[in-house]
């Protein structure tokens, strides 16, 4: 599918303009002293905000929403220009009418509430997170070097892309990926009829087949930070045209930060503004077209702190030793196997919880909630060389 950059620009301009009940006056520099006026007028400038009929949602995305840092590189201005803007754009907001930061009534906002999600088709992960993945949401999904990630967010992809076309549930995916190979295409096809045969629907009565079904997952190639950040602008055109996508998954994240900032000590401060600016972004997109989207990424505190909060849930895969004790305590025997656990980290709508998740090759086939009785006993035990039997071996590198 092809895109005109400029039509879309110019077509999200317009739309800037003409939010219908949020349209504003042009911002006013009276109350600013005389010294630093006409230097926030270039900055206004510089951002295309001294036109009128801005709104809300642009003063937003352009100014407060955005790491002062990042402002301040972009405009090529000093922090306390910057601090200086935020205040302006701040009691330009303040002095609307109807503005939205004007207090909303809790009643008012269940009554309006309506939130799709994306299934995990486990019901105890789904009940879980409230329902599933949330569109409007970001989810990350963290753990080491073949934990399952991957093949986490492919059985959500799959699933969702498995309903029959009159259900609700069914929606389309767009996959981001560092590399053509990185996608697991053929595995894909094979967990898509997994889900198509648990729900019979292969002879469905709308004459769908596994073919037809693949069409609702699209895979995009975008092998650094730089050009991933560059396609936005497409993706925003994507997601408009395209109302049946509703699941975004960004696959290995870390990848594309590392191969962006392969430095470590000298590069820490730029990648961590290139992280939340992009994050940012991100979620502006997922609250705009709500849209889930799931963020896979090793663990570590690489990607830095603003990462950590834009995400709005956290979800940690682990491969581990599991002992499952008896359920008393009379009870000595256990029996210790590898599996892996999916933790609920970081949810706003629901607390902490561990699953036992069961895969068969790449498919998900079911998951269990983690009673009291049961220990993990080592984390990552796939890097650590650890076996069912208590036996921990140091893993061997070869030196060529």
């Amino acid at each position: 599918m092809q895109f005109n950059d400029a039509a879309t620009t110019k077509k999200r301009d317009q739309d800037d303009v003409t939010m219908p009940g949020s349209s504003v006056e042009s911002l006013t520099l009276e109350e600013i002293p005389v010294e630093q006026a006409e230097r926030l007028r270039l900055l206004l400038r510089q951002q295309g905000m001294m036109e009128t009929g801005l709104n809300t949602h642009s003063l937003l995305q352009r100014v407060l929403l955005r790491p002062e840092c990042v402002l301040a590189q972009q405009m090529n201005a000093s922090l306390d220009d910057v601090y200086v803007l935020y205040s302006h754009v701040s009691a330009a907001l303040l002095r609307r009418n109807n503005s939205f930061l004007s207090p909303t009534p809790v009643a008012a906002v269940l009554s309006s509430h309506h939130r799709h999600f994306i299934s995990t088709g486990q019901e105890c992960l789904d009940g879980a997170l409230r329902g599933g993945l949330g569109c409007g949401l970001i989810t990350e999904i963290t753990g080491a070097t073949g934990a399952g990630k991957t093949a986490f967010a492919l059985n959500l992809a799959m699933r969702a892309a498995s309903y029959p076309k009159k259900d609700d549930r069914r929606s389309c995916t767009l996959w981001i990926t560092t590399d053509v190979s990185a996608f697991p295409a053929t595995v894909a096809a094979a967990v898509l009829k997994r889900h198509f045969e648990a729900r019979s629907c292969i002879d469905q009565e709308d004459g769908e087949d596994l073919e037809d079904a693949l069409r609702n997952v699209a895979v995009t190639v975008h092998p650094t930070l730089a050009q991933l950040r560059q396609y936005f602008s497409v993706l925003r055109s994507h997601l408009a045209n395209r109302t049946d996508v509703r699941f975004v998954v960004v696959d290995n994240f870390s990848v594309l930060v590392r191969r962006s900032f392969p430095g470590v000590d000298e590069e820490v401060t730029e990648r961590h503004e290139a992280v939340a600016e992009f994050m940012s972004i991100l979620k502006s997109i997922a609250q705009e077209f709500c849209v889930a989207i799931a963020v896979t990424t090793v663990s570590g505190e690489e990607l830095g702190h603003s990462f950590l909060h834009a995400v709005n849930t956290r979800l940690r895969l682990t491969q581990c030793l599991l002992d499952c004790r008896g359920a008393f305590a009379f009870q000595e025997e256990s029996q210790v196997r590898v599996t892996h656990v999916l933790e609920l980290v970081k949810s706003s709508a629901a607390a902490a919880w561990r699953f036992e998740c069961e895969f068969e090759g790449m498919c998900l086939k079911r998951a269990r909630p983690l009673g009291d009785n049961e220990v993990v006993l080592v984390e990552d035990a796939k890097l650590f060389g650890a076996d069912p039997f208590g036996h921990v071996t140091l893993p061997t590198f070869a030196f060529c």
